[in-house]
């Protein structure tokens, strides 16, 4: 193993110990959530956002933004007419983000078919 290959190799070990440590960091503040969201609906508290914290069980709470069916529809007319993301939103007057969520949103609703490469 080369010294340039050694040096990658910890730089790679490195990394994979900081997001294990950040993914250990998350893992603690979701416990501490839901043991916060538990104590608050034991209690009898209502539930709702409280002290920043959204305690509605997820089937209570919006997926994600909604969106007019006229950009969710332009959007897939434009991809299936071939153009891409960027070509899209040049067209339609998007960000190029959102023409790129809604490409997924519709894929995953189903309205948009990928045919696979």
């Amino acid at each position: 193993m080369s010294i340039s290959d050694s040096l990658r190799l910890a730089d790679l070990e490195a990394t994979v110990a900081a997001l294990a440590a950040r993914t250990a960091a998350l893992e603690d503040m979701v416990v501490d959530t839901r043991a916060f969201c538990e104590a608050r609906q034991g209690a009898g508290t209502p539930t709702g956002v409280a002290g920043g914290l959204d305690c509605k069980p997820l089937s209570q709470r919006p997926s994600s933004e909604p969106v007019d069916d006229t950009v969710m529809a332009g959007v897939i007319e434009a991809l299936e007419t071939g153009q891409s993301i960027r070509g899209a939103a040049q067209t339609l007057n998007l960000d190029r983000n959102k023409v790129a969520r809604l490409r997924q949103r519709a894929i995953a609703e189903g309205r948009f078919i990928v045919s696979p490469a």
